[in-house]
């Protein structure tokens, strides 16, 4: 063993006593590795080119494999002798084909005549990463510089390198064609990866744009960080981007490692729903991504070497985290993490080999110069296959979402169909209604072109009978039908104005059982004979359930005058139909002489509120006596009103105006308060008598009623027995519980209760044994013809008789004469009233005539 350990350190000996190998260039040799014939010496003292001669005492030593020394700060030279073994001159091209150098200077001498006293050497280049790029003799992104080589010339080659960064030295020698070819090819190779790429970002921003989602966008920031990179550490960016600002070109490198880890982080998470998934590794990739940004900021403080080693030392746990990500992922079963795994432990290997090389750990210059773009390109092939399935993913849920949307929005255009329908059309008929009839006449009659217009108007009458013996619904369907019939009659008479011509509807549905049409240019034998043909139509008979039905139909008309108004031809011919009597088959064309709704009436309607407010009404009263003692039990308060203009106005006339125009509650409140208000005058003149006062259906509507009556009754310190309130049976019947409601609350603050015009009305003696009344009084018609009918007689009796059984005092209205008197009297009438003991007198002439009675 010992004999082997000497021998192997003698030949250790011999092979560091060998004198240097000159590197023999001939033309069968395109490209050369220089490593082998390398010689190496760290510079520990200045060496410039005006002392090179220093270099000649230096303590040389082989390189071998140690081209890559990682991150050091020394500035190393190295050397190698080379000869021409042609007898022609040669032009040969030397790369250091590492480009991110800072310094490097490189010095040709002839080697015959390096000595003691060096000769000015036949060439200097200076350049470098930290030098302009102009100051390369070749424009290359690589370090390349032009050696002319005489025939059987000795050269010996000085090349100082000095970086901050990874210090790499793969020296080369290229005849001039070989280099441009591989230049070339390597140019090509490389646009078409860097096209690739940029082609693919390009797609990406067009899917996050159309997709808008941020998962595109942060995977295209990835790739434009990755190619940022690549192109960084290849020198391509500062050749053709930035080659007069070597400064800006370090800070790129710099930068876009944590600029890329920062997008990466984000669209990890993103892209593997880590926030719904995984809140945990959420948060953890939210710190790297932070962390990545501090160290991005941190490169504008640090050295440039430091910042190097922060950002490739960073790399590599952050790159771990991802892939511990995507892992989680895959084992919860996310089918998308299986290739985002697997494409990030491909680019996590080609950066550890970057990495590794970049540290000077390994010398595989060919490997490492690759390792990161073709374990991009895997990654990205796999993250766009990825991303493409999730593309289509999305894009299958979008369409499944835009299908539900498309049906929704289908089903708003029907709902909005059905609703415009509904606004224009009556839901049983399908004829258009009433607003767009008035709308059709209104642009009819505002086009001044000349024309006349009429309409027509069909009333079905009896529908109510049908409804009770077929059916709401078999009633509609008759309705129906008996519409469609004629809607078609109508597209065939000419001069019928179509209110919808798309659907050719020529009719419409103004009321439920109110038809009407427009028709133009006709005068009034012709209008009377469309209409009796469209009459005819409806009155043919229809066939429902098995029933032959015949509809009786009243038809009104009405001509459009100069001016006319659209409400007003409607109201005339509505007047019209109003005239024909049931069952009467005449054409009733609207006549002035028909209205019954005049100037007055609408004048009235007007004046009535401001009347009540102005206190312009009066109360007169009419005498109510006790038929047994011949005295004064009483007296009806009857509002009267004398109109400035019109002089007095009846009480038939006014009072309908109050119902309909809503003023009968102030009315009655206004009677009742002045009868109360009278009535304690009486009192303090020693008058004890009974005030009675009418009141309508809608007062027993109004709940609040009875508490405003006990109000006034506290206001008038008038007893409330003293008070009888009349309603009549047919108001008592209109809401029958609700009447019952509000008189039973009446009677019980004491107000008494009068059954008015009983037996004209509906006469049910259930309700009216429900009712709390107090008394009954007989309609005057029954009393007016009791003399004349024995049929009034029989009634008088059976009302008194029945009256007196349920406990109600009688009153007799319209006793005119002695013999009523007496025939009230002879029957059992309590009380009578009437123009025999006095007609209604005014307030101040009621005392005198209760003195004279």
């Amino acid at each position: 063993m010992l004999r082997i350990i000497n021998v192997f350190f003698l030949l250790t000996l011999s092979f560091q006593a060998l004198p240097n190998q000159v590197l023999q260039v001939t033309e069968e040799q395109p490209r050369i590795e220089i490593a082998p014939q390398l010689h190496q010496w760290r510079e520990t003292e200045t060496v410039t080119i005006n002392n090179l001669e220093l270099l000649a005492t230096q303590t040389w030593e082989r390189v071998g494999s140690g081209t890559n020394k990682g991150y050091i700060e020394d500035a190393y030279w190295y050397r190698v002798d080379l000869r021409n073994a042609q007898d022609t001159p040669q032009i040969r091209y030397l790369e250091l084909a590492y480009p991110l150098i800072d310094y490097v200077d490189v010095y040709i001498v002839e080697r015959n005549n390096v000595g003691v006293n060096y000769p000015q050497p036949l060439a200097h280049f200076a350049t470098g990463d930290n030098r302009a790029f102009s100051s390369r003799p070749i424009q290359s992104r690589t370090f390349v510089f032009p050696l002319n080589l005489s025939a059987q010339g000795d050269y010996r080659i000085y090349l100082r390198a000095h970086s901050a960064g990874a210090h790499q030295i793969p020296l080369r020698l290229w005849t001039s064609e070989a280099y441009i070819q591989y230049s070339n090819n390597d140019a090509t190779i490389r646009a078409i990866y860097y096209g690739s790429q940029l082609m693919l970002i390009v797609f990406m921003l067009g899917l996050c744009m159309l997709m808008r989602e941020r998962v595109y966008l942060y995977f295209s920031a990835s790739l434009i960080g990755l190619l940022t990179l690549q192109a960084s550490l290849h020198g391509v960016i500062f050749q053709y981007i930035v080659p007069d600002f070597p400064r800006l070109n370090e800070y790129i490198v710099l930068m876009s490692v944590p600029f890329t880890l920062a997008v990466m982080t984000l669209f990890t998470s993103d892209y593997l729903q880590l926030r719904q998934k995984s809140l945990r590794w959420y948060r953890l990739l939210k710190i790297a991504t932070w962390v990545s940004l501090a160290a991005l900021l941190a490169i504008f403080l640090l050295p440039y070497q430091s910042a190097t080693v922060l950002g490739l030392g960073l790399s590599v746990p952050v790159s771990v985290m991802m892939i511990s990500a995507g892992l989680a992922s895959w084992s919860l079963g996310t089918k998308t993490a299986r290739l985002f795994t697997i494409s990030w432990v491909v680019l996590l290997t080609g950066c550890l080999v970057l990495i590794v090389s970049q540290l000077g750990a390994g010398s595989l210059p060919q490997v490492s110069q690759y390792a990161v773009p073709v374990a991009s390109s895997i990654q990205t092939l796999l993250l766009a296959y990825a991303l493409a399935d999730r593309f289509q993913q999305d894009r299958n849920e979008k369409v499944k979402a835009q299908d539900a949307r498309i049906e929704v929005l289908q089903q708003q255009r029907d709902i909005q169909r059905d609703l415009v329908l509904s606004a224009s059309r009556n839901q049983v008929t399908g004829l258009c209604n009433r607003q767009i009839f008035e709308h059709a006449l209104h642009k009819f009659l505002s086009a001044d072109s000349g024309k006349t217009a009429a309409i027509a108007l069909f009333h079905l009458t009896g529908v109510g009978d049908l409804n009770k013996t077929l059916g709401h619904e078999n009633s509609d369907d008759l309705i129906k039908q008996l519409a469609t019939r004629l809607n078609l009659a109508a597209r065939e008479i000419p001069g019928i104005i179509a209110l919808d011509r798309q659907d050719e509807i020529m009719v419409s549905n103004i009321e439920t059982t109110t038809f009407g049409c427009i028709v133009q240019n006709l005068d009034q034998s012709e209008l009377v004979t469309r209409a009796t043909q469209l009459r005819d139509i409806l009155q043919q008979p229809i066939g429902c359930m098995g029933l032959s039905i015949e509809m009786s139909v009243q038809t009104g008309c009405a001509i459009a005058k100069k001016n006319s108004d659209v409400s007003v031809l409607l109201r005339q011919a509505f007047i019209a139909f109003d005239q024909v009597l049931p069952h009467d088959n005449h054409i009733m064309l609207y006549d002035q002489g028909m209205d019954a709704y005049s100037p007055r009436r609408l004048t009235l309607m007007t004046e009535l509120k401001q009347s009540l407010h102005n206190n312009e009404l009066e109360l007169y009263f009419q005498p109510q006596v006790d038929l047994k003692t011949n005295k004064v039990i009483g007296l009806e308060a009857l509002a009267r009103w004398t109109h400035p203009e019109f002089g007095f106005v009846p009480p038939d006339e006014f009072i309908p105006i109050a119902e309909r125009t809503g003023q009968i509650r102030a009315l009655t409140s206004w009677v009742i308060k002045s009868a109360l208000a009278f009535n304690s005058q009486l009192r303090s003149a020693n008058i004890d008598i009974n005030m009675s006062v009418n009141v309508s259906a809608e007062d027993l509507n109004d709940t609040s009623f009875p508490g405003q009556v006990a109000i006034m009754l506290e206001e008038s310190q008038v007893l409330a027995q003293n008070l009888t309130l009349e309603v009549t049976e047919t108001a008592a019947m209109r809401n029958p519980e609700v009447a019952v409601n509000a008189l039973t609350a009446l009677s019980k603050l004491g107000v008494r209760i009068s059954i008015d015009d009983f037996g004209s009305g509906y006469s049910s003696l259930t309700y009216l044994r429900r009712l709390p009344a107090h008394e009954v009084k007989i309609d005057r018609s029954f009393v007016l013809e009791a003399h004349q009918s024995s049929d009034a007689e029989t009634i008088i009796r059976t009302i008194i008789n029945m009256s007196h059984e349920l406990g109600f005092k009688v009153v007799g209205e319209g006793v005119e004469n002695q013999a009523m008197v007496a025939l009230l009297k002879t029957r059992g009438c309590d009380y009578g009233q009437g123009y025999y003991f006095a007609r209604p007198l005014p307030e101040n002439q009621v005392v005198d005539w209760l003195e004279q009675y």
